[in-house]
């Protein structure tokens, strides 16, 4: 009798025991199955973040390009405006506002003041490229002056002196790169030749290009500047009483002026149009 209440008991404990272990091995499938459907969420929402993360990189990339895009497109419409007032000034001069420097593109408010070739403060911007006095190198067999575009380009920035005075100058001094002194000394501007002792006084330089650094930054320091020592006004007038002994030296230059920037803008109808367009 006892025998079969043990073996009762054993038989409840065991049963007990089994469907103990039937539960838990069920908890536990159910356990790993949320685990695993936590995990595909897991890792959906990682794939989902790192997309966003991409995206929020694209856009930052996108916003940066737009920003170097807005500014090409500025410096370009400012470059425009520069050549189009540059072209109207010395080809026919135009009436503008500001003070004693040309108005930028903004600031066109204020008095009327009109410039012509010979007035144009040269502390302004040509709005020309290198390729623009290549151009005319080339159309006018200035072979001596190749490569120079650049030079000039790179003064006027430098040295705020517009290119297309420092291109008239060494145009006019040096017969278009002609003369003995520019082929042998590498002075374009008649730097230092005396009237009467250039052959021996005129200067030296080891290329063109420092010919034509060095002409920009005596104008800016010494002729254009109202402290510069040779200041009779920061144009080609001013500039023209002490560089040269020829009272026409302005009026010569500003002619070469002219001639360079004709052949150099071939689309003067739509830049005019352009022009007065934005100055009024």
């Amino acid at each position: 009798m006892n025998r079969l209440k043990i073996s009762r008991l054993q038989f409840v404990v065991v049963s007990s025991l089994s469907l103990t272990v039937l539960l838990s091995l069920s908890y536990i499938a159910d356990l790993h199955l949320e685990q695993e459907q936590l995990q595909e969420a897991v890792n959906e929402l990682r794939g989902v973040h790192e997309e966003n993360r991409d995206m929020a990189d694209q856009l930052v990339r996108f916003g940066e390009q737009l920003t170097r895009l807005q500014r090409h497109n500025e410096a370009l419409e400012e470059l425009l405006f520069r050549r189009a007032q540059t072209y109207l000034i010395v080809t026919e001069g135009l009436s503008f506002s500001g003070g004693d420097m040309l108005p930028s593109r903004s600031g066109l408010e204020g008095a009327r003041q009109f410039f012509s070739a010979v007035e144009m403060p040269v502390q302004s911007r040509s709005g020309l490229m290198p390729d623009d006095f290549e151009y005319v190198w080339q159309i006018y067999g200035a072979h001596d002056l190749y490569g120079t575009g650049a030079a000039l380009i790179k003064a006027e920035e430098r040295y705020q002196i517009n290119a297309l005075v420092l291109a008239a100058i060494i145009v006019h001094e040096s017969s278009w790169g002609q003369s003995s002194i520019a082929r042998y000394r590498n002075n374009l501007a008649g730097l230092g030749a005396y009237d009467g002792s250039a052959g021996y006084s005129a200067m030296s330089f080891d290329t063109k290009e420092d010919c034509i650094y060095y002409l920009a930054a005596l104008l800016s320091r010494d002729y254009v500047n109202p402290a510069g020592r040779h200041y009779h006004g920061p144009h080609l007038v001013g500039i023209g009483r002490a560089y040269a002994s020829d009272p026409q030296w302005a009026y010569k230059v500003a002619g070469n002026m002219r001639l360079i920037v004709e052949s150099a803008v071939t689309n003067p109808d739509t830049l005019v149009a352009y022009a007065l367009k934005s100055f009024n």
